[in-house]
């Protein structure tokens, strides 16, 4: 079993607890050193494509028209779909969004998504701030930090950059 967070123990002699798991998503053998080693790498999945149109329909056209689109995702991957014993149809935009959010969590991890979905969703600055929380880091992260500073060498060149960065980054 996963852990809940600080549980050390298993709750029982037959349970293991999954500890210091990693994803086998992307390993494979390198063939050469150079970043560009002749392999193909995703530019865009149909996955991602169904959760935004189930993004844009729930957005458009309330909760009843992005369930099909989220419960395709789900009846691929073999989880259960929503409306389902146990998986109530969510009922409200909100709590539709929420869901599409989670699927897209799930689907698209260690894709490179979370960051921008949490952005888009108007969740990244909770979600951030609860996880630093979680692991007792001194900081907090606020709206502006979600917009990543100038480029150096462009600060050198314009002025304006480099005190949007100023303002933004050195509080």
């Amino acid at each position: 079993m996963m852990p809940a967070p600080g549980q050390t123990s298993p709750p029982n002699d037959t349970t293991k607890l999954m500890q210091n798991i990693c994803t086998k998503k992307y390993s494979y053998e390198l063939i050469e050193q150079s970043y560009l080693d002749s392999r193909t790498n995703y530019v865009f999945r149909l996955a991602d494509v169904i959760l935004c149109k189930a993004e844009v329909e729930n957005e458009l056209n309330g909760p009843s028209a992005a369930l099909p689109y989220l419960n395709e995702i789900r009846a691929r991957a073999g989880a259960p779909e929503y409306g389902d014993p146990g998986f109530p149809i969510p009922a409200s935009k909100d709590e539709m969004a929420q869901k599409i959010l989670d699927e897209r969590g799930f689907e698209l991890v260690f894709e490179f998504h979370r960051r921008n979905d949490l952005i888009r969703f108007g969740k990244w600055v909770e979600t951030t701030n609860n996880y630093l929380q979680s692991m007792g880091a001194g900081v907090t992260v606020t709206e502006d930090m979600k917009y990543f500073p100038y480029p150096l060498v462009e600060t050198y060149l314009h002025d304006e950059m480099a005190n949007a960065n100023s303002s933004r980054y050195l509080h």
